[in-house]
């Protein structure tokens, strides 16, 4: 299988395979999403007829999570082709140490994460007449929310600084 994969990689021009799994999982995404609002999508809940219970809610949880854990194993088996190819050599990136670069990534990530969590509130939720006062699983969700907005603010500033600057130097 691994030489398969190798074969298949070394084969093609670099990005051609990760675009076309990026356009095949958008089709699928989109798909799915208009599946979701297009069909059965005002089907009343049956516990209380004044909730909608679409019907493609099960598949879009399902696709979720696989895409979750697809993500989860690219990750993992990146990282470890990354470190038998990298082996103890240093390898330098715009002449910074990967190393440094990895681990300053990782500690902003945590610290990010450290202080959306501390900044977070525990105040009880009502949703759907459903009232939510687990002050763990509030932080949590409020964490990953104000992470995610934080990190996209940033890589958002961070591309257009960056153009800026190669804009300057030219």
């Amino acid at each position: 299988m691994s030489d398969f994969l190798a074969r298949l990689i070394k084969e093609r021009p670099n990005g051609t395979l990760s675009k076309a799994i990026l356009y095949c999982f958008a089709a699928i995404a989109m798909l799915l999403f208009g599946l979701f609002y297009c069909v059965g999508y005002d089907s009343v809940y049956e516990n209380d007829a004044r909730f909608n219970a679409p019907q493609f809610t099960d598949v879009i949880i399902i696709f979720c999570y696989l895409m979750l854990a697809i993500a989860f194993i690219v990750v993992v088996v990146s990282m470890a082709f990354a470190m038998r190819r990298r082996g103890t050599a240093l390898r330098t990136t715009n002449g910074i140490n990967a190393t440094a670069i990895a681990v300053v990534s990782v500690a902003l990530l945590a610290t990010v994460l450290g202080l959306t969590f501390a900044c977070s509130s525990e105040e009880p939720m009502s949703i759907n007449g459903i009232v939510y006062d687990d002050a763990l699983w509030l932080r949590l969700a409020d964490m990953m929310i104000n992470t995610t907005l934080i990190l996209t603010i940033a890589a958002v500033l961070l591309i257009v600084l960056g153009k800026v600057i190669r804009n300057i130097r030219k």
